[in-house]
């Protein structure tokens, strides 16, 4: 009852507090975040999961600390430390009971964001599930925020304080967030990346990051409570939570293990995708078959009679796709006309991604231009793509290499092609007189 008590008290005072107009800002920041970047996340479920831990670390984790270090500062600015301080309630009653306040105003704002975006994600892609160990990870970050601004905000009681550690946290949280390369990071887990669909946070790491979260933050609460009236037992105890929060710290900064962890690549999806080829993507990316075969077809109708072209298309990754080429789709929402340029990039490097000279010059060109300019500028154009290259002579060159009969064409792009995979081989002869043109 004493809980309940303190509790209602501090939600009374922070409602008359200046720091409750941060609220609807805090909730209108987690709505917007909901809609932002979706290209890179909207029909994969972890990279939806991904993205809201980037806006929880990034802009609610910082919000929460400034409310929560306005509230936590209201008391000695106001002159009402002293009695509170001489109120039978403890110490640490009256920090926690502000923990809780500010966290039931923090977790609305969460709660739609991450409803609005996996119920956008689920509309696209109904195969999957919400990455739950992600979620754990987000939530705990506001508590880590809270728990920051309280011990900032105590100590510090100015006006100004709340800003400055908002900034700090904004600007240095994504200075030392994981980077991939640094386990330093993992103490502010903001994952700025995407994953495979078989990607996951490993289990042990996360109940590591949420264990550091929550004890990290309500360790600087605890440490603050003792004002030295505290009996053995309560001293004792205060020094278990730092404990904890240490060992959770130690053991993310010596984490070993591999981030993400990879599961079993499912089988491959496979279905025909028109002019005699297959496409094979990962089951959970189904939702992307429409996209892909479009581009399958275009890509097909830009390539014409030359050799390499796969027919059968699969997505890097998966077990049991069969021969074929594998293309990255890097995007959640990719769109055709870059779909249609990466399967086309797949028929100029057929003899390998890195050309063993490097990207020649093509001869006689005035404007000293590399053959592969020309090659997928032109592939582009049959394929319906814009194909310019942005320079006045070589756009002029491949507009009356357009005017060409396909089989002259096919011809050229064969030979320019070949050219390219040997230091040896000739470059490709031109296809008609004054080509390239001189400036």
């Amino acid at each position: 009852m004493r809980a309940l008590t303190s509790l209602r008290i501090m939600w009374i005072r922070a409602r008359r507090s200046p720091a409750l107009a941060g609220i609807p800002l805090l909730w209108a920041a987690s709505v917007w975040l909901a809609f932002q970047h979706q290209q890179n996340w909207l029909g994969r479920w972890i990279n939806t999961g991904l993205a809201l831990n980037s806006a929880a670390g990034a802009v609610l984790c910082p919000l929460t600390a400034v409310i929560a270090a306005w509230l936590a500062g209201d008391a000695r600015r106001t002159g009402q430390a002293v009695l509170e301080d001489a109120a039978a309630r403890g110490r640490s009653a009256r920090l926690l009971s502000l923990l809780a306040t500010v966290c039931l105003w923090a977790l609305p704002g969460y709660a739609a964001m991450t409803a609005l975006a996996f119920w956008q994600t689920a509309q696209v892609n109904p195969a999957g599930e919400p990455p739950w160990d992600l979620l754990a990870l987000n939530a705990a970050f506001l508590v880590f925020g809270a728990s920051i601004g309280i011990a900032v905000g105590s100590l510090w009681p100015r006006k100004l304080v709340p800003v400055v550690l908002g900034a700090v946290l904004y600007f240095g949280g994504a200075m030392v967030s994981y980077d991939g390369r640094s386990r330093t990071g993992l103490l502010y887990p903001v994952f700025g990346e995407r994953w495979d669909p078989i990607g996951s946070l490993p289990g042990d790491l996360a109940v590591g990051i949420v264990c550091w979260l929550l004890l990290g933050g309500l360790s600087l609460i605890v440490v603050l409570s003792l004002d030295g009236t505290q009996h053995w037992g309560g001293v004792l105890l205060r020094g278990l939570v730092v404990a904890a929060a240490v060992a959770s710290a130690v053991f993310l900064v010596t984490y070993s293990g591999p981030i993400p962890i990879k599961r079993t690549p499912p089988a491959a999806a496979c279905a025909p995708a028109g002019q005699g080829g297959t496409v094979c993507l990962w089951p959970s990316d189904e939702y992307l078959r429409p996209l892909v075969t479009s581009a399958y077809v275009r890509a097909r109708q830009g390539a014409g009679t030359l050799e390499g072209f796969p027919a059968r298309l699969s997505q890097f990754g998966l077990a049991g796709a069969g021969p074929g080429t594998s293309i990255h789709i890097g995007d959640a929402r990719p769109t055709v006309p870059g779909l249609t340029r990466s399967i086309l990039d797949t028929v100029v490097s057929r003899e390998g991604d890195r050309l063993p000279c490097g990207d020649r010059l093509y001869p006689d060109s005035a404007d000293a231009a590399p053959i592969t300019f020309y090659i997928h500028s032109i592939l582009a154009l049959r394929a319906g793509l814009p194909g310019g290259t942005g320079w006045r002579s070589l756009d002029r060159d491949i507009e009356r290499f357009m005017r060409l009969d396909t089989a002259a064409q096919d011809r050229w792009l064969e030979a320019a092609i070949d050219s390219l995979g040997s230091c040896d081989r000739a470059a490709p002869k031109a296809p008609l007189p004054g080509w390239p043109a001189t400036r």
